[in-house]
């Protein structure tokens, strides 16, 4: 899931690295029909702390609009245009957590950035995980779509009762009860006031279960659909460690 955030965190400062991108700059400077609603001087560098306003959108929008093909046809990004700002607490500050949007976001303003025009899972694809034999895709293609696996949630019940056993008698999850149901209070309760709770994100989406759909597998949703192995993952980790190349496999060069 939010692995993919770091990926596009990466490839947004690969563009930003080549000169072409300055994140302190409006979103309206690339992207020249992000404009109004209050959007009008967020710069790409709020969007990329999560301080745009945008953690939900009014509408849900169709899982087809995440394919490539149609993502570079406007489709999702003519109803973020038409977004307007919500901030759960603007007194609190303005950062909220774009689980999603972040992704969609960035990925409209990356296509347009992007000599080539392309979107990040593409470039993802052909200049970083490609050439890296890095097992990390946005966007699964047929063949990839026969060896993603099912994602199976542990269910809230099975998690509170593994948390009652001891540390020292191998629990098996990271929290103990009273420490899990502190960390969920504290989840919970923001979110009864927040935006993200006033619609669904994409139409049809009535749980994580609709990760494993193979339209949603098909599509670009950076910040959250990244699909990946562990060792993918490491050897662009191993990439970043070492300075932004590897195997002579240059992403950044400062």
């Amino acid at each position: 899931f939010s692995s993919g955030k770091s990926i596009e965190s990466i490839l947004m400062g690969a563009l930003v690295d080549q000169g072409l991108l300055d994140i302190t700059q409006p979103v309206s400077t690339y992207w020249p029909e992000f404009v109004g609603e209050g959007k009008d001087a967020m710069t790409v560098a709020d969007v990329m702390r999560h301080e745009a306003g945008l953690a939900n959108f009014d509408t849900a929008i169709d899982v087809d609009d995440l394919l490539p093909e149609n993502i570079k046809t406007n489709r999702l990004g003519s109803i973020i245009e038409k977004q307007e700002q919500h901030f759960r607490s603007p007194e609190k500050g303005r950062r909220e957590y774009h689980a999603m949007t972040r992704g969609w976001i960035v990925n409209e303003v990356f296509r347009r950035v992007d000599p080539a025009g392309r979107t990040i899972g593409e470039y993802l694809a052909e200049e970083i995980s490609g050439p890296l034999n890095a097992d990390v895709v946005v966007g699964l293609n047929e063949e990839q779509l026969q060896r993603v696996s099912k994602i199976t949630p542990l269910g809230i019940g099975r998690h509170i009762l593994a948390s009652f056993r001891p540390k020292a008698l191998g629990r098996r999850v990271l929290h103990n009860v009273m420490q899990l149901m502190t960390r969920l209070l504290k989840i919970l309760l923001p979110l009864r006031k927040g935006s993200s709770m006033r619609t669904p994100p994409v139409r049809e989406m009535r749980g994580i279960s609709f990760f494993n759909d193979d339209r949603m597998r098909r599509g670009e949703t950076p910040s959250a659909n990244t699909h990946a192995s562990a060792r993918g993952l490491a050897r662009i980790g191993a990439m970043m460690a070492a300075g932004g190349s590897l195997d002579s496999i240059n992403c950044l060069s400062t």
